[in-house]
């Protein structure tokens, strides 16, 4: 064999090997971009990259930051990671705008202070992922009895409710209930139910119109009957955590409304609804029953190589009259193909028996570029089902494995995700 010719087949092997190792640190050097001249760290996915002399790759988020860079805003955005949160945070915005064009704020920092510690400790107690909106918490001078709660955050009470409020538990109650009407962003719904034509396929001034209409009806009139309810629950299943108290002080609390609402015009906003019946609501506050499983006990999925890659946690179950709901969390790496076709169902098996529980609903938090390394895609799931009353309470050192299937047809499922301890 000729020297070229053993040049040739030498290049020909060591070709694949080059061409992988180009391709590995091309991977690698440009997962994150620097600009050394702004000092700003981009993600290399995004369409406005440094010029190439400017530029400094790191392998590492944490790397870059310790080399001196900052994260670029457009890349690493700050807000949560939820379908429509611009507009729903323009619906925030319209609606605080209306509040504070009609009540004075409180001047009084001592109070205002009271009540963002309390709300503080609320969201650092909170039973599920909070979707990660930036809390505000006002007071305005008004008499009245009165708590309202805006898309994206924005909580407000006047210093009359905080004059009928005797302890620390009442003023968290009123405040968990706000923070559930935004963690479930039942103002948000309520547009989409309302005005559900495609909104980037109309008139920016009739959107404009709509948004006004809609915060004005937020502070006159009130959330839906059974967005009241659901807030209960959830302050319910707060205070039940965090108290291990699950019914007393909200019934004392909605007892007091009812006492006072004929001094209220009851076409009012905030907690005095035009739509609410507060015997209602302590009637079904009274008729439920909450379990909150253990915080630090998880089930996980792992792959063929034994490395976790997803993992399960059994949240809260509620039993009112005949009916199960059973809230979860499921964290992954990778996303999961919950929302495929077919009926939802988690399967819970133990020593003696198998749980089924149909799928109600899916909320589903994108993890955030700035956790990309180590961050997880996070699916919290309700689930609710008829008869299934032995099931509360479940001991889940009892349970072996929890799996959530698909129902195709009357005979056919197929297996999304299982894990075990």
């Amino acid at each position: 064999m000729s020297k070229k010719t053993a040049l040739i087949a030498i290049v020909f092997l060591c070709l694949p090997q080059l061409l992988l190792a180009q391709l590995a640190g091309f991977r690698n050097n440009y997962t994150y971009v620097g600009n050394r001249q702004s000092k700003l760290l981009h993600l290399t996915y995004y369409h406005h990259l440094p010029d190439d002399y400017l530029r400094e790759n790191h392998q590492t988020l944490d790397g870059a930051l310790r080399a001196g860079y900052r994260k670029c805003p457009i890349c690493f955005p700050e807000h949560p990671m939820v379908p429509g949160y611009d507009f729903e945070r323009q619906m925030g915005i319209s609606c605080a705008a209306v509040l504070n064009f009609y009540y004075p704020v409180t001047a009084s920092d001592e109070v205002v202070e009271r009540v963002r510690k309390a709300g503080k400790r609320i969201l650092d107690n909170w039973p599920l992922p909070l979707k990660g909106y930036n809390y505000n918490f006002s007071v305005v001078e008004s008499d009245m009895f009165k708590a309202f709660s805006c898309p994206t955050g924005f909580i407000y009470f006047t210093t009359g409710l905080l004059g009928i409020l005797e302890s620390e538990e009442e003023l968290e109650i009123v405040l968990a209930h706000e923070i559930s009407h935004i963690e479930r962003r039942h103002a948000f719904k309520q547009y989409q139910a309302r005005f559900s034509t495609p909104r980037l396929t109309r008139d920016a001034l009739v959107v404009s119109k709509e948004l006004d209409e809609m915060a004005r009806s937020l502070i006159l009139v009130g959330y839906e009957e059974d967005d009241e309810e659901e807030a209960d629950f959830y302050a319910q299943a707060y205070s039940f955590s965090r108290y291990k108290e699950d019914r007393g002080t909200l019934v004392l609390l909605l007892n007091k409304l009812r006492d006072i609402s004929w001094q209220e015009s009851r076409t009012g906003g905030g907690l005095f609804s035009g739509k609410s019946d507060f015997e209602l609501r302590i009637r079904e506050i009274s008729n439920a029953q909450l379990h909150l499983f253990p915080r630090n006990q998880f089930f996980v999925s792992r792959n063929e190589n034994g490395t976790t890659t997803a993992r399960a946690q059994l949240i809260l179950q509620k039993l009112e009259r005949e009916t199960l709901t059973l809230i979860t969390t499921f964290k992954s790496n990778e996303m999961i193909p919950l929302g495929s076709r077919g009926t939802g169902l988690l399967k819970l098996r133990t020593s003696d028996r198998v749980h089924l529980l149909p799928q109600k609903e899916v909320t589903f938090l994108r993890k955030h570029p700035a956790d990309d390394e180590k961050g997880f895609h996070t699916y919290i799931m309700t689930f609710e089902a008829m008869g299934q009353i032995e099931m509360f309470g479940l001991d889940l050192r009892d349970v072996q494995e929890i799996s959530f299937e698909k129902q195709l047809g009357l005979r056919e499922t197929r297996k999304i995700i299982s894990f075990t301890r």
